[in-house]
């Protein structure tokens, strides 16, 4: 049996998922939650085989929520799943500790699909990201060339949170930081891109594909 736990702030694609995938045999929803936060929280006996997660929440950028469950989790699987088609995920998600990604435009199948691979050790890609993936090859993009590769981890979630519209004081409670600690990471950001004003961080991160616009 494989023991699955879903992820998604979207009650009812979630719910959806989850009567989908408990349908087809050899597979068990364990518990499906709107976060990384309340995933953490489950009892300490869900243990699943695969989490699948939806790469646009806005509780925080997706590839430190994979780093998270992995500390309570550490032998996972983890599918990401991808509203639109997303350059700067698909570029990171190699370095990542991701196993698999699809699209809410893929088949039943294709996630299912997916599962079975992952749990197997193999890495899976839906035909629509495999496609962009190797296009994004083939002009030269990579995780190293990104426009925020000078950012360190702190200063990237930093980033990430001040564009998906949260404040200093925001910030800094979903970090456990001071807000003191977020001014000094923002302005390092913001003089690492050459960025002068909070709109142009978030047009930044919206041209970057790290937040939907």
């Amino acid at each position: 049996m494989i023991r699955i736990v879903l992820i998604d702030e979207q009650v009812m694609v979630r719910e959806g998922m989850l009567l989908v995938l408990e349908a087809i045999p050899g597979m068990a929803v364990l518990d499906g939650v709107s976060s990384c936060k309340e995933a953490l929280s489950l009892e300490p006996d869900t243990d699943p085989d695969v989490v699948i997660i939806d790469a646009d929440g806005d509780e925080e950028d997706v590839f430190t929520s994979v780093r998270t469950l992995r500390c309570k989790w550490p032998r996972i699987r983890v599918i990401i799943v991808l509203r639109a088609l997303r350059d700067a995920i698909l570029a990171r998600a190699p370095l990542s500790g991701v196993d698999g990604i699809v699209t809410t435009s893929d088949s039943v199948d294709t996630l299912h699909a997916a599962i079975e691979a992952v749990v197997q050790g193999r890495r899976f890609h839906s035909t629509s990201v495999w496609c962009r993936s190797v296009e994004l090859a083939s002009l030269g993009t990579s995780p190293q060339r990104s426009a925020t590769s000078a950012l360190t981890t702190r200063e990237f979630q930093v980033l990430f949170h001040l564009a998906v519209g949260k404040t200093i004081k925001g910030t800094a409670r979903a970090m456990g930081l001071s807000p003191r600690t977020i001014e000094n990471h923002k302005s390092r950001v913001m003089k690492r891109l050459n960025i002068h004003s909070g709109i142009e961080l978030v047009r930044f991160a919206a041209r970057e594909g790290l937040i939907v616009p």
